[in-house]
């Protein structure tokens, strides 16, 4: 048995994991060191801010500790369509309670670790994510195996490697955690593994059981804008000379002369106080125009366009980062941002979070955020409360989920919980008709709604 098998105590471990169908792999137990580049963050100020805008505002939607009502809502809610606002919102309301602020679990959340407050965590979190297509949590439960988690921690990619399980082709066993070389193993019970669809596999590598790293497609893309910025730099700094100079009637100038010359034109157009000024020299002289050419013009015009294309990549619609878009096309784009890429985001972390942390607690408590405080959706939620109005008159929703639906919370007032229906509604059979009209035709239209 090798070290890392007795290490980690795989053998024990391998006894319990599940062989994927008809497949042994029987390769021995290792694990292998993947390539997290982090250079792409901070040496390439367009990754770096589009990272950044993208970290910062998943961490600013809020995230709450829910009871859900019963698990067919809970079902539907969480297949109900993120793009529909309306529907999603309502579906919301049927499927969780009010929060729940004082549990184990909600005081996690509020606060990850000592050392960093719910902000900071998700912002971390959401920012290995969007950078390598994975983030790795490790869950603290304080030596006790299968403990309730006392604290999380972000594990940079970079630093943490799979143990692959030889019998199972999707099979994980441990981890590998490489702190300045030492390799520390961690339960795979201990590891929130929260990662992005890897469409490679490989049967030796697994490369499958990683995220997918999008900087892996934008390589070229990356190598091509940190090029044209170092040649833009380098023209801004010492951009060779723009023109030439040449006298028609100064010839067979001696070595001083040539000096004094130069130095004549230095001192008067080759300097940084004359930029933009006419300078004059004494005799004919004759000026070829030699600066910026077509290379250099198509140089600045192509950090623009790669610029847009690892925007794209990354999930962010350029208009948001090019300056001189109009206000409505920025806010388009602002919101596409938020429906197309935040909220589906959130919403992927919500899962894992209650497909891995949730269980430990023992509790029925569900994760959720809370969209309906994103700045973008409030024209969204503003024209949903004629729709609300609608439906609670109808008798559709009572007062407490009207309520929650408009984001206030429920009261104990039991008229609240009753469905009402508020327009001047009543049954026909109630309805006061005098005896003589029934017994003519006019009389007709309501025998035909009377009941029998």
């Amino acid at each position: 048995m090798s070290w890392i098998n007795k290490l980690l105590g795989i053998e024990k471990i391998q006894k319990k994991a599940m062989s994927f169908p008809g497949i042994y792999v029987g390769a021995p137990v290792s694990f292998f060191k993947w390539d997290r580049d982090q250079n792409a963050y901070s040496n390439n100020d367009t990754v770096y801010t589009v990272i950044k805008k993208i970290g910062k505002k998943a961490a600013m939607v809020p995230i709450y500790c829910y009871m859900p009502k019963n698990q067919t809502s809970l079902k539907r809610y969480k297949h109900s369509p993120i793009n529909n606002v309306q529907r999603y919102q309502i579906d919301r309301v049927k499927a969780l309670d009010e929060v729940v602020s004082n549990s184990p679990l909600s005081k996690l959340i509020n606060k990850p670790n000592p050392t960093q407050g719910a902000d900071a965590f998700f912002e971390g979190l959401f920012s290995f994510y969007a950078l390598n297509g994975e983030a790795f949590i490790w869950l603290n439960r304080g030596g006790i195996e299968d403990g309730e988690v006392l604290e999380m921690y972000l594990i940079p990619p970079d630093k943490i490697e799979l143990v692959p399980d030889p019998n199972d082709l999707y099979g994980v066993l441990g981890y590998i955690l490489d702190v300045g070389g030492k390799l520390v193993p961690i339960a795979k019970t201990d590891i929130i593994h929260w990662k992005s669809f890897n469409p490679t596999f490989d049967v030796v590598d697994r490369t499958h059981l990683r995220g997918f790293n999008p900087m892996l497609p934008l390589k070229r893309r990356l190598q091509q804008d940190n090029d044209a910025m170092e040649a833009a730099v380098s023209m801004f700094q010492n951009g060779g000379a723009k023109g030439v100079l040449t006298n028609e009637t100064l010839d067979n100038l001696t070595p001083e002369q040539a000096g004094q010359l130069k130095s004549v034109i230095d001192n008067k157009i080759n300097n940084t106080a004359m930029k933009a000024a006419v300078a004059t020299l004494q005799g004919k002289w004759e000026f070829l125009n030699i600066g910026k050419d077509s290379v250099d013009m198509q140089l600045l015009d192509s950090q623009d366009k790669t610029m847009e294309r690892i925007a794209m990549a990354l999930g962010i619609d350029p208009d948001i980062l090019v300056p001189g878009q109009s206000f409505s096309n920025k806010e388009w784009a602002q919101k596409k941002f938020v429906t197309d890429l935040i909220m589906p985001m959130c919403n992927s972390l919500r899962d894992e979070l209650n497909r891995v942390l949730v269980p430990s607690f023992n509790s029925r408590e569900y994760l959720d955020y809370d969209f309906s405080t994103l700045p973008e959706l409030q024209d969204d939620y503003s024209k949903m409360s004629t729709v609300y109005n609608a439906m609670f008159d109808r008798g559709a929703i009572n007062g407490n989920e009207y309520r929650k639906l408009l984001g206030f919370e429920p009261t104990n007032i039991a008229m609240h919980e009753r469905y009402l229906i508020t327009g001047n509604y009543g049954l026909i059979e109630d309805v006061d008709v005098p005896e003589e009209d029934l017994n003519n035709d006019n009389g007709s239209e309501y025998n035909d709604y009377m009941a029998p």
